[in-house]
């Protein structure tokens, strides 16, 4: 039967245990006696743990990523030498009342089973990952870090331009390094003209002979660790660790903020969910993104909640602000993402003198500090993918009003109009708080409207009405709204400035929807908050929504058994509906002896042999793993004309080469 189901590869498995069991190893060292003081709550304390250790390994892993130091006998000392400066192990702080310790342990069981249960399902990826679309580019970046220790790859000397400066023609067969600036002054050029290898993937490096793999470094850093582990072939294997603690990670703040049957709805919801399972099992940066921004708003948090303890709630805004800061490593929107987030904490957060004092405004100085930081690592790491991403996404209009936007700001900032803006602000400051219920009510509308005027595949509501369908979106609006709405006590500060990002950028995707009937750019677009966002209104209404509507029209003695039957009820009809979605995915496998077949091939060649790839078919997606992950240099030929006999390295090239 399990056979039949899909079984995963034990090797998947046991590197995703491996990897877990690093976090909670370097979590466990760094907090110590702590977490108790933050939470009875056994399963809360080893997802602190889990976190503390992925948001340090990450940080240490990407600093030695840029530096071309990344060695497993660098990482693991620098990670140690951290846990020795941070550790607070004999430190007993008081304990506190917390949210997390009102969940009974039958819970806290059923949570585990749950997590066990999505390892097993989440640790299924597919083989030809390594050869397709931007989860190849991961890949193959992680496994050339893990042995290279750099997020540039050097091609064989067979493949350099000769000292004559001669090279294979440009236009035809492979870009020489030396037109690396030209690659910026026309989009067709980065798509349509191969260079090293197919796509707008991999580009020389500028004034270098090395080539820039695509895309940010922390999503490789992660398989570049589970290579070091289980080998190239599970390289793979780290996301579904991603994808499960972002579950984990959804429950506990709904555990906090709404009590424990929210948490395990919202956990239930999303983890049978089709986007949650499909990129837990692929390559690339949307379930990262989710973890890292997940991990900022719990330890803001829980920070908040212990403004008690000085010391403890200054160390959980670091934590914060290290995680959040790390999406500038990860997604190209990331610096967006965070100013989005830090101005919608600033406007919703509670105007309490001691919270802003001592956990928000040291939380924004430092994400802006990091985030500089971070960016800066990116544009040295990874400077053709952004600025070719910022050429193609920022119009002369939009350069015009962000230009205008940054002189108006200034002359604000350095102007007498300060005190006049600062009255304003003080006036906005009160409508402020419902800003996020004001952007789900406006998208609601948006929403329907769209699914009703136009095909479902033509726009963001439509994708997602066909990922969760109707029923679970529109209980999603509606939880929405009810987490976003204000509070005389406000006790969730930070999941109504995640709840009003969660607006915006739904907003923003359905005006500029980027789907067509074969490409649904939806859901990659909703893995990162906006999926987290809908499960957790879901739960939050499939808890609080019965237990409202009984009890006013029941005895105050049945109204609690009778709304939580409902509940169970309700949410057996949402977790039919999405599983229903998402039962294809589940006995999905794909492996069928892709990699053996690669590695067969490689094995069988000469040493001294060069690929030449037809660019028909697969051909052009063969160069890099052959190349990169094999160690056979390889080529794309796009026309057998375009080898000049000439010059000296073509000859060799010709000599030399097999043609596969």
């Amino acid at each position: 039967m399990l056979s039949s189901l899909g079984q995963p590869i034990p090797g998947d498995l046991l590197v995703v245990m491996l990897l877990l069991s690093a976090c909670l190893v370097t979590g466990w060292w760094v907090v110590g006696r702590t977490a108790k003081a933050l939470t009875g709550n056994m399963i809360e304390r080893c997802l602190l743990y889990c976190l503390l250790g992925m948001v340090i390994i990450s940080s240490v892993g990407v600093i030695l990523a840029a530096l071309g130091l990344f060695r497993w006998w660098l990482l693991v000392p620098l990670v140690i030498g951290w846990i020795i400066v941070a550790s607070d192990r004999y430190r007993s702080p008081r304990p506190t009342d917390s949210p997390g310790r009102n969940m009974p342990p039958i819970v806290q069981v059923g949570i585990g089973l749950v997590f066990l249960a999505a390892i097993w399902l989440y640790a299924r990826p597919a083989e030809r990952f390594l050869l397709l679309d931007d989860a190849s580019v991961y890949t193959i970046g992680g496994i050339a870090l893990a042995r290279d220790g750099s997020l540039f790859y050097e091609p064989d000397e067979l493949l350099l331009p000769d000292a004559q400066g001669e090279a294979i023609e440009t236009e035809r067969f492979w870009q020489h390094y030396s037109d690396f600036i030209h690659q910026f002054y026309s989009f067709e050029r980065t798509i349509i003209i191969p260079s090293r290898h197919f796509g707008p993937f991999y580009h020389w490096a500028m004034l270098r002979h090395e080539v820039e793999i695509g895309f940010l470094s922390l999503p490789k850093v992660w398989p570049a660790i589970a290579t070091w582990i289980g080998g190239a072939r599970r390289a793979i294997s780290s996301t579904p660790l991603w994808g499960v603690i972002g579950l984990t990670l959804i429950a506990t703040i709904g555990c906090r903020t709404s009590g424990w049957r929210t948490g395990v709805y919202s956990l239930l919801f999303m983890g049978i969910s089709l986007p949650q399972i499909w990129f837990s099992r692929l390559p690339v940066s949307e379930v990262y993104a989710q973890v890292l921004i997940l991990i900022g708003i719990y330890l803001l948090m829980l920070a908040r909640q212990r403004l008690d303890d000085p010391v403890i709630s200054r160390r959980l805004v670091h934590g914060s602000s290290i995680a959040v800061a790390l999406l500038t490593v990860t997604r190209f929107e990331g610096a967006l993402l965070l100013a989005l987030l830090a101005v919608l904490l600033s406007i919703v957060a509670p105007d309490q003198r001691e919270w802003r004092k001592k956990a928000l405004i040291p939380w924004l100085w430092e994400v802006v500090i990091l985030g500089i930081i971070g960016g800066s690592i990116s544009m040295a790491t990874a400077p053709y993918y952004l600025f070719t991403r910022i050429m193609q996404t920022v119009s002369p209009q939009m350069a015009r009003a962000m230009l205008t936007i940054v002189l108006a700001a200034g002359m604000i900032v350095l102007t007498p109009l300060r005190r006049h803006i600062r009255r304003v602000s003080d006036l906005a400051r009160r409508p402020a708080p419902w800003v996020p219920v004001i952007g789900w009510v406006v998208w609601g509308f948006v929403a329907i409207w769209q699914m009703f005027a136009r095909p479902l595949e033509q726009t963001f509501p439509g994708w997602l009405v066909q990922y969760l369908t109707p029923p679970v979106l529109i209980l999603g609006i509606v939880g929405g709204v009810w987490i976003s709405w204000p509070e005389r006590h406000d006790r969730r500060p930070e999941i109504r400035a995640l709840s009003g990002l969660c607006a915006v950028l739904l907003i923003l995707y359905s005006i500029n929807p980027m789907v067509t009937a074969v490409h649904p750019w939806a859901i990659r677009r909703i893995v990162p908050i906006i999926l987290p966002v809908l499960m957790l209104g879901v739960g939050h209404v499939t808890d609080r929504l019965p237990a409202l509507l009984i009890h006013r029209n029941t005895g105050a003695g049945v109204h609690l058994w009778i709304s939580q039957s409902v509940g169970i009820l309700i949410t057996c009809g949402v977790l039919l509906a999405l599983g229903r979605q998402s039962l294809p995915l589940v006995p999905h496998r794909d492996y069928d002896g892709l990699w053996g077949q690669l590695a067969a091939l490689a094995d069988d060649l000469p040493p001294d042999s060069i690929l030449l790839f037809d660019e028909q078919g697969l051909g052009r997606h063969l160069t890099p793993p052959m190349e990169i992950v094999f160690g056979r240099p390889s080529l794309i030929l796009t026309d057998t004309g375009a080898i000049q006999s000439a010059s000296t390295v073509t000859d060799n090239v010709i000599n030399r080469a097999i043609e596969a």
